[in-house]
């Protein structure tokens, strides 16, 4: 009886050597699927969190350019419309000092300008609106607030305003206005103060230097 009792003994053992590897295996996989869903649930989370940030940096962005065409809308209703209109073009009058804009078919001019600059910088803002620059404008300031991440973005929207400014001197130059009269309105008119307004569709608003 004695060989036949050790004889089991030594089959149990065998059996447990043989159940242990496996018992192992599992237990390892067990635990990479633990790390793996560790992992996957913390990517969920840093993705959740990079898109509630892109959101919230869209949202920002639109709702300063609806705020700065509100205040736009508001320079129409409560600044002094002036006896003309040029080309269908309607002309308000802001307090002196304040910079010349456009803003889709309305010029805002500050009073007291020189007859001489005050040509200059009406026919500047016109080519503006002819070229329907302030739509190419809000068009590129929409794509900026969904792409606000991107600086080339940013940098292209730049660019845009330069040769937009760069295209309304052009125009201006081209019917024969003196080039050193012009840039000496263009001196002038840069001691105002800025604006706030999304257009930035002004008389100086771009670098000096590169016109």
């Amino acid at each position: 009886a004695q060989p036949v009792v050790l004889q089991a003994i030594e089959q149990a053992s065998a059996k447990a050597h043989r159940e242990r590897p496996l018992l192992s295996e599992k237990a390892e996989r067990e635990a990479i699927m633990s790390e793996a869903a560790e992992s996957g649930s913390f990517v969920a989370m840093a993705y959740q969190n990079v898109h509630w940030l892109y959101l919230i940096g869209v949202a920002i962005l639109i709702a300063v350019y609806f705020l700065q065409l509100a205040y736009l809308w508001m320079l129409c209703r409560l600044h002094h419309r002036v006896d003309e209109t040029v080309e269908r073009v309607r002309v308000f009058e802001l307090p002196s000092g304040q910079p010349p804009f456009s803003f889709g078919r309305c010029v805002f001019m500050p009073a007291g300008l020189e007859s001489q600059i005050r040509g200059y910088v009406l026919k500047h803002e016109l080519c503006h609106i002819h070229c329907h620059h302030f739509l190419w404008l809000c068009l590129m300031n929409l794509l900026v607030a969904f792409n606000w991440f991107n600086p080339f973005v940013w940098m292209f929207l730049y660019e845009l305003r330069m040769q937009q400014e760069l295209e309304a001197d052009s125009d201006v130059l081209s019917e024969g206005i003196p080039a050193k009269d012009y840039q000496v309105s263009l001196v002038a008119m840069a001691t105002s103060r800025t604006v706030w307004n999304l257009s930035r569709l002004a008389f100086f608003s771009q670098p000096l230097k590169k016109r």
